[in-house]
């Protein structure tokens, strides 16, 4: 089956390639207008100008306790560089660029207003103000070469000149703004944090102990290894209450049998019970003497002779020992049974003090995770507390110590960063070709029948072993065709051909000499693929083609035979012989047993066991025994015929079913234990099999005729 849905998948790819190549116009069209169209938009996107400025930011020199340093969350130069950068791009920043420069007043920054408007003028300048405080801090950008103190600081603008400007004042202001920054509110923030900071600590303490508390009140560690101690004990409890209730039921039973059988001594020896008990094995064994010799003297002396009146009375003093013996096993049952339900309560009571125990745990692990919880939130936020403390006196020290030099200027670059339209026209050309090719897979997987039958097949064990074309015949849609026309018809010949090439190269299919043609409703074609394909088969191997559709038969009419003619059903009911059934079409080298007369119960001759022999038979006389079933849905016809089959091959009316009643039909097929061989797609249009006309063509001949027939 591995190896088959292998072969399926290079297959489909190999469809999907030929997809492409067939609407490969589609694609280059729609590759070609997109572009142009990306072409046209990504010329008229305006071009956007980068200047730099290159800063050097020297380790602030610090005189905290060195122990500071190894508490969790001190502040490195590595975190007052990255709080550097962050500073750069913040609009308070933004804010003292735009007003060293009143950017809000330059073209670039101006928004449109509305004529009518209720903004006073100072509420349109904050507004105007504040646009150009976001679009500063938007194009601001800053990166820090690794290993060093530098920091390159970048703005991009759609005025190289502007860019370079506002590149500079950035520099220049940072140099400021380090020094000014939040001077004097760092120390009360500190001051705030750190009286916030002692209160979570406290309630982490309190929290903590509340933890500690609450496992020595309840005398656990682990709660969760509690339950499941707990749990296993239950289990083990119940496996020998269990064990226990069977014991008592097995001692009932037989105490029951020795009651019901007290005064028959055979029918107690033969319980299962009694016969294998220690007990009255001494018993059951003299018994067994006694009645032996007992029976011995019946056959040799009367009943008044001495001899067999003493016999007797061995016997009956050996059938009271044994009764005597059942008494006392009977009590010593008694007595058992009485042990073992008093174990049973024991084990009762054990189980509910148990589940007592696991119900008082699982309350104890609800508390315990809600204590647990609230010392994670405490610890949660003593942490943030900790990080915002050092990042408050972080920006103490950046305001008492700034060493920071310009190192280089902007410079006006004339070249635009973005936006980079080579590389877009190429995206724009590849997304192109990707759109397009998804734009036919997905018109192929939704739109086109084949495809979507082959993944149906595959996902049941079979495949689609070919597919044939619709032949348009004018006001004959129900015809059975015979011949065929080789100039008007040879893509239906060929794919008939192809069909045949299918099943003679498979190792498995190419070995099934007996085949039966289905399909899931009248009308779907396989009255016409069984002739064309036996046809087909004949100019390889001996063939004969079976009608077994016994209740709606074609073929020989189809094939300009008598209605009625002898086949099957009289072959089955022994009226006519093999070589009176079996004839041979006018045009065609195979042979043909038609189905005969039609019976008043179809499925009463097909159960018969002469069916099989007759099948068996056609299978040692030919290479190939083709047998036209009735349709799957119609009659149950076809499921007995498939017994006697190799395998069912499964046409399918491209036109009228879809994937869902094909998925139907393969899974009771399944159901039913029916091998399906393949799948024969009928009536495909042009549309899905474009390259069987095209290739057949080449190989046209000027044969013609075409005989239909109903």
């Amino acid at each position: 089956m591995t190896m088959n849905t292998h072969h399926d998948d290079e297959i489909d790819l190999s469809e999907l390639f030929a997809v492409l190549w067939h609407r490969k116009w589609f694609i280059i069209v729609f590759t070609v207008l997109t572009t142009l169209l990306a072409a046209v938009y990504i010329y008229k996107m305006p071009s956007i100008y980068q200047s730099n400025v290159l800063v050097m930011s020297k380790s602030s020199s610090t005189s905290a306790d060195p122990i500071q340093s190894l508490l969790t969350g001190a502040v490195t130069s590595v975190d007052n560089t990255e709080t550097e950068l962050e500073l750069i791009k913040s609009k308070g920043f933004a804010a003292q660029i735009v007003d060293n420069l009143t950017l809000y007043e330059h073209p670039e920054f101006k928004i449109a207003v509305p004529e009518k408007t209720t903004m006073l003028i100072e509420e349109l300048a904050g507004y105007r103000r504040q646009n150009a405080i976001k679009k500063v801090s938007s194009n601001i950008s800053v990166s820090q070469k690794s290993d060093t103190n530098l920091i390159t600081i970048s703005y991009r603008s759609y005025d190289p000149y502007l860019a370079a400007r506002i590149a500079d004042e950035i520099g220049e202001t940072f140099i400021v703004f380090k020094e000014e920054l939040m001077e004097g509110e760092q120390k009360s923030a500190s001051e705030l944090i750190q009286d916030k900071l002692e209160g979570v600590q406290d309630n982490l303490r309190r929290s903590e102990q509340k933890i500690v508390d609450y496992q020595n009140k309840h005398d656990f560690v682990d709660i969760r290894a509690a339950i499941s101690l707990g749990n296993s004990k239950l289990a083990k409890i119940s496996a020998e209450k269990y064990e226990i209730q069977k014991d008592i039921e097995r001692a009932g039973v037989l105490k029951r049998n020795i009651k019901e059988y007290r005064g028959d001594v055979e029918a107690l020896l033969n319980l299962p019970g009694v016969a294998n008990s220690s007990l009255v094995s001494g018993s059951r064994i003299e018994f067994k003497k006694k009645k032996q010799l007992f029976e011995q003297v019946k056959q040799r002396y009367g009943p008044k002779h001495p001899k067999y009146m003493e016999a007797a009375r061995l016997f009956d003093s050996a059938e009271e020992s044994l009764k005597f013996e059942l008494a006392d096993q009977v009590n010593k049952l008694n007595k058992s049974l009485e042990l073992q339900n008093s174990n049973l309560n024991i084990l009762n009571e054990e189980i509910a003090n148990t589940n007592e125990r696991l119900k008082k745990l699982a309350i104890i692990q609800f508390d315990y995770q809600k204590l647990t919880r609230d010392f994670e939130a405490n610890l949660e936020l003593y942490e943030a507390l900790v990080k915002k403390l050092n990042e408050s006196e972080m920006m103490q020290d950046l305001s008492k110590t700034s060493n920071t030099i310009l190192l280089e200027s902007a410079e006006v670059n004339n070249i635009p960063v973005k936006p980079n339209r080579k590389l877009m026209i190429v995206l724009a050309i590849m997304l192109s070709i990707v759109v397009a090719v998804l734009i036919v897979f997905i018109e192929v997987m939704v739109g086109d029948k084949l495809v979507q039958y082959r993944k149906v097949a595959s996902k049941y064990g079979t495949r689609v072993i070919g597919a044939v074309p619709k032949i348009k015949l004018k006001g004959r849609k129900k015809d059975v065709i015979t011949q065929l026309d080789t100039e008007k018809h040879r893509g239906y010949i060929e794919a008939v051909r192809s069909i045949r090439t299918s099943i003679l190269l498979d190792k498995k299919l190419s070995k099934q000499k007996v085949i039966a043609i289905t399909s899931i409703s009248p009308n779907d074609g396989k009255s016409s693929l069984s002739i064309q394909l036996a046809k087909s088969f004949s100019e390889l191997e001996e063939v004969i083609l079976v009608d077994a559709d016994l209740r709606f038969p074609s073929i020989a009419n189809a094939l300009g035979e008598e209605e009625g003619r002898p086949g099957l059903t009289n072959l089955i009911a022994k009226s006519h012989s093999v070589d009176n059934t079996i004839f041979k079409p006018t045009d065609g080298k195979y042979s043909v047993l038609p189905s005969g007369a039609v019976p008043k119960n179809p499925l009463l001759f097909l159960s018969n066991e002469r069916l099989k022999k007759a099948v068996q038979y056609l299978k040692g006389k030919y290479e190939r025994v083709i047998m036209e079933c009735p349709p799957i849905m119609s009659v149950s016809d076809a499921f007995i015929i498939s017994k006697h089959v190799d395998s069912v091959f499964l046409v399918v009316d491209c036109e009228k079913t879809n994937k869902v009643a094909l998925e139907n039909v393969l899974d009771e097929l399944r159901q039913a234990d029916v091998h399906v061989g393949g799948i024969l797609i009928n009536k495909i249009k042009k549309s899905n099999n474009y390259y069987a006309n095209n290739y057949y063509a080449r190989g046209a001949r000027n044969e013609k005729g075409v005989k239909f027939a109903y």
